[in-house]
C-alpha cells in the first residue's frame, strides 16, 4: 500500500480502490461508531470506476471518429469528426494524468471498446446518402490503431478516399 496521502495526489483511481480494499478489510473494534463501512468502501471504489468508465467512453467516441474519419468518403462531417476527436483526448490525457494507473485498464478493454466504435461507426457511414454508403465489411474486425496512436493529439488515420485533413 501507497502513502495514501501521497496516492490520493499522484493516481486518484488507484487509492480510491485502495482505501475501499482498507474500509473493507480493516478492523475497527477499536471505533464504537455506528459506521456503515462496506457501503462507505463501495462508494468510493464507484468514484473511480466512474473515473474508468468515462475514460472508456472517451476512447470510444475517439475510435468511432478516427474510423468515420479514415472510412468515410463524405467531407461534409470531417470538421466536426475532428472536433470531437480533440476534445476527447484533451478529457483523456486530462484523467490519465490523474490517474495515470487507469491506463491499464483502459488497455485492458481496448479490443472490446474497438468493437464498439466499429458497430457505432459502420451504422453511421452505412447511411451517409449521397451515394457514399460504405459497406461494413471494410472496417477490420481487429484494432486498427494502437492506444498510443489513439491518444496522441498530432495522429490522424489516412482517409481511404484520398481526402486530407
Amino acid at each position: 500500500m501507497s502513502d495514501p496521502s501521497q496516492l490520493y495526489d499522484r493516481d486518484f483511481y488507484l487509492w480510491t480502490q485502495e482505501q475501499a480494499d482498507l474500509l473493507r478489510h480493516g478492523t475497527y473494534d477499536r471505533l464504537k461508531l455506528p459506521i456503515d463501512w462496506d457501503h462507505i468502501a463501495d462508494e468510493i471504489e464507484q468514484m473511480g470506476r466512474q473515473g474508468l468508465v468515462a475514460v472508456n467512453e472517451r476512447i470510444g467516441l475517439i475510435l468511432e471518429h478516427l474510423l468515420k474519419l479514415e472510412h468515410s468518403p463524405d467531407p461534409a462531417p470531417r470538421d466536426r469528426w475532428i472536433e470531437i476527436i480533440g476534445r476527447c483526448r484533451e478529457d483523456v490525457a486530462r484523467s490519465l494524468d490523474d490517474s495515470p494507473s487507469l491506463r491499464r485498464k483502459v488497455a485492458a478493454r481496448w479490443p472490446r471498446e474497438y468493437a464498439l466504435a466499429r458497430c457505432r461507426a459502420e451504422r453511421v457511414l452505412s447511411g451517409t446518402g449521397n451515394g457514399h454508403a460504405v459497406a461494413g465489411s471494410v472496417i477490420p474486425a481487429e484494432p486498427a490503431y494502437t492506444l498510443d496512436q489513439v491518444l496522441d493529439p498530432d495522429w490522424w488515420p489516412d482517409n481511404r478516399f484520398g481526402l486530407a485533413f
